[in-house]
């Protein structure tokens, strides 16, 4: 039946002839028409990601639901495309979900894109019907507004940074302020605490600043990743930014502050003393790490920007060629070929102002890169775009065509030039730092002799000797060399990720023991200035290994851009570390101890026999290159969530102590057997990572993760999609239709 309609029945036979009927009428229920309901999220970081949660019901079932846009663009022109959604079929109600990433949809910048979904039902007899959902809109960022927020997001990070920068600063005042208070103070009274309490604040403002920071790079990167393709350098170089950034509050500044608030009611007064300035020395880190960040943030920017206009110029070059070959056409629409030059006109212009702003960021650094303007290539440039216009308004396609392929040959050169700034100011700033960088080592190690040799002369100086107002003078000679070295080290870091942000605890150590060993040897306390001394050798020395490593990396990165690296130096994987390498190297380190305890003395190629200073300083170098190693390696198997990170923690504090050992010359039986130890558990580790390779060539690719902040209503998908589990599963297949709705019905309907 497909309408409703009437009948009779009768009963009759040869014999009799009926004189009545009964009478019965159909009524047919049309098949109604499904209906959707949509409501939409957007990601507040991941711009081009779109949430979706609605409804779907229908008297009987469904046949399929699809996600459905097109994309309009200035020449009105649409480009559809369909995505399926996947649904149960059978179920006459129920809720469904969906994302989809905009990059995924065929589009350019600037365009709109306009979606719905589409449901239809399972009607075998009159055909699926289909219902629609409310349309959306969806406006794709053109190249200049991604531009435009890419700059307001670059200053708010800049404002916040040295907002940052005054807070630090205005943190150290208040101890100051607050430790010449309490000189003559026996104890601390109620204001005094409140005073503590309120530095405490201001130290948790400081924290939080530094964590908005980072978070605040890290989200403006994210996002900006959305729509530009960076290069590998540039995004090595973003990494490097970000962990800098991670490691602007220390661990030792946030247990000090942790400690001096619980233990505020049983503070003494030298307790707090103390604590305050191992407080306003880490406010000093905090700021100069602060400091640092804003200056690398600058010259990360100009390098960003760089990149990206010479991209521009390259594809602008290309168009402009492409719109000669057209303009070459007899039968071209010269209007369109006049719109397309027109546009390509306006491009430029913007890419001037790029390089304008390149310009001023480049100049707004403390040390400005070797940018030299290129205003004469873009007058040029913009003539023979100016020529070409008016060339095709008099339909005179050929000298168009000849004024096209000349700007496009003068972006083209203009693109090579600013590509071969770019390598040079590499190159040359690299060599630069690395100069510097060797200078500062060298008078670094001529501090820590001249330390070495003022430490023996002072332990045999009596304390009336008329020698020892030249040493105390000595002494503050030394300083004052130091205080140039951090000097010149700061504004090293400030251009170098390679510094990394721990050689600052290293310098605040040696001023502090260095002070501290000035402060006695006025006192003449000979005793207690020699251990401050032997302090701050050993400080010295870890600054020294430190910056070698540093300069060792700079020097094969600037191999490795220069094209000089040999053949392995490309292959993935090579000179990678690993347990069986650093087993190896720990094998040679411990036979060398253990020869030097013996009285075994090493010689060089030349035969030449080596001072003991020279051997420890050796031993404790390849030491200190075995523990960067293994972090390197523990920071990688803690990513996969591999391997043991706390035994990996404790090897790596094995060494260290071993590292200070040998730089002190306190090599021991205590230091031998733990350097047995050490190898004893590297050789566990190879064979841990033997197995470990053996399983992964039977692991799949692992998939790459994105970060989503999605609005909190999407997160009860778990919830709801667990309710309709449940509804497959308490219903009987033998119950009839009816009972299905309602049941299917009832836990829709359902609210816990």
């Amino acid at each position: 039946f497909l309408s409703g309609c009437s009948y009779s029945i009768k009963a009759l036979n040869e014999y009799v002839n009926p004189a009545d009927s009964l009478l019965f009428t159909i009524n047919v229920i049309p098949d109604a028409y499904p209906s959707v309901e949509v409501e939409e999220y957007r990601d507040s970081i991941i711009e081009n990601m779109l949430f979706f949660s609605g409804q779907i019901k229908d008297d009987y079932g469904f046949k399929k639901l699809t996600f459905n846009c097109a994309v309009r663009n200035d020449n009105s022109e649409k480009n559809s495309q369909t995505f399926p959604v996947t649904i149960n079929t059978q179920l006459v109600q129920q809720q469904f979900f969906y994302q989809l990433n905009m990059n995924d949809v065929v589009h350019t910048p600037g365009d709109v894109i306009e979606y719905y979904f589409e449901v239809w039902d399972n009607d075998g007899v009159s055909g699926s019907k289909s219902s629609r959902s409310r349309t959306m809109i969806y406006k794709t960022l053109s190249a200049e507004e991604v531009q435009e927020k890419s700059e307001n997001n670059t200053e708010k990070l800049k404002n916040n940074m040295q907002a940052a920068l005054k807070n630090a600063s205005s943190l150290q005042k208040s101890i100051d302020e607050l430790n010449r208070r309490l000189i003559d103070k026996k104890s601390l009274s109620w204001q005094d605490k409140q005073n503590i309490e309120q530095l405490l604040d201001k130290s948790k403002e400081l924290q939080k600043k530094a964590e908005d920071i980072q978070k605040m790079f890290e989200n403006k990167e994210n996002w900006e990743n959305q729509f530009k393709e960076l290069n590998e350098d540039i995004l090595k170089k973003q990494e490097e930014l970000n962990k800098l950034l991670e490691k602007l509050m220390s661990d030792e500044m946030k247990a000090l502050m942790e400690e001096l608030e619980k233990a505020m009611d049983k503070l003494d007064k030298e307790k707090v003393k103390n604590m305050l300035d191992k407080m306003k020395l880490g406010a000093k880190d905090v700021e100069k790490e602060l400091d640092r960040s804003l200056e690398l943030f600058k010259q990360f920017e100009f390098e960003k920007k760089l990149s990206e206009t010479i991209e521009k110029l390259d594809k602008m070059a290309e168009e402009q060629n492409k719109l000669s070959e057209k303009s070459e056409d007899k039968n071209a629409d010269n209007k369109q070929l006049e719109k397309e030059q027109q546009n390509l006109s306006q491009k430029f212009e913007n890419l001037k102002k790029d390089l304008d702003d390149l310009d001023k960021k480049n100049k707004a650094l403390e040390k400005p890169n070797k940018f030299e303007r290129t205003d004469e290539q873009q007058k040029n440039i913009s003539e023979q775009m100016q020529n070409s216009s008016e060339q095709l308004q008099k339909n005179n396609n050929k000298k168009a065509s000849q004024s096209q392929k000349k700007a496009a040959e003068e972006m083209n050169q203009l693109s090579d030039k600013l590509k071969e700034m770019e390598q040079e100011m590499m190159q040359e700033n690299m060599a630069e730092d690395i100069d510097a960088l060797r200078d500062i080592l060298e008078n670094l190690l001529r501090s820590s002799f001249a330390q070495e040799a003022l430490m023996l002369t002072l332990s045999k100086t009596r304390v009336n000797d008329p020698k020892y107002v030249a040493l105390m003078q000595e002494q503050n000679k030394i300083k004052d060399d130091l205080k140039m070295i951090e000097d010149s080290l700061f504004a090293l870091s400030k251009r170098q990720t390679q510094i990394q942000s721990f050689v600052n605890s290293e310098i605040a150590d040696i001023n502090s023991n260095m002070d501290k060993a000035v402060e006695s040897l006025v006192g003449r306390n000979i005793q207690l200035a020699n251990n401050r001394q032997q302090y701050v050798m050993t400080h010295i020395n870890n600054l020294a290994l430190m910056l070698n490593e540093a300069m060792q990396n700079m020097q094969m990165q600037m191999q490795q851009k220069s094209g000089s690296c040999n053949k392995s130096c490309s292959k993935p994987g090579q000179g990678q570390p690993s347990f069986k390498s650093m087993r190896q190297m720990q094998e040679a380190l411990n036979k060398m101890l253990q020869d030097l305890k013996e009285g075994k003395q090493p010689q060089d190629k030349q035969g030449q026999g080596q001072s003991l200073s020279e051997q420890l300083a050796r031993a404790a170098a390849q030491q200190e290159a075995i523990r960067n190693q293994l972090r390197s390696i523990a920071e990688e198997l803690k990513k996969q969530g591999l391997g043991n990170s706390k035994e990996l923690d404790d090897l790596q504090r094995k060494m260290e102590q071993s590292e200070s050992d040998i730089v002190n010359k306190m090599i021991s039986r205590e230091t031998i057997n733990r350097q047995q130890e050490i190898l004893t558990r590297l050789l566990e580790h190879e064979k841990a990572e033997m197995e470990r390779e053996m399983e992964e060539r039977r692991e799949s690719n692992e998939a790459k993760n994105q970060k989503f902040s999605n609005p909190n209503q999407f997160f009860k998908y778990n919830n709801l999609k667990s309710k309709e589990e449940e509804i497959l599963k308490t219903i009987p297949p033998s119950f009839r239709i009816f009972y299905k709705n309602k049941i299917n019905e009832y836990f829709y309907n359902f609210h816990e």
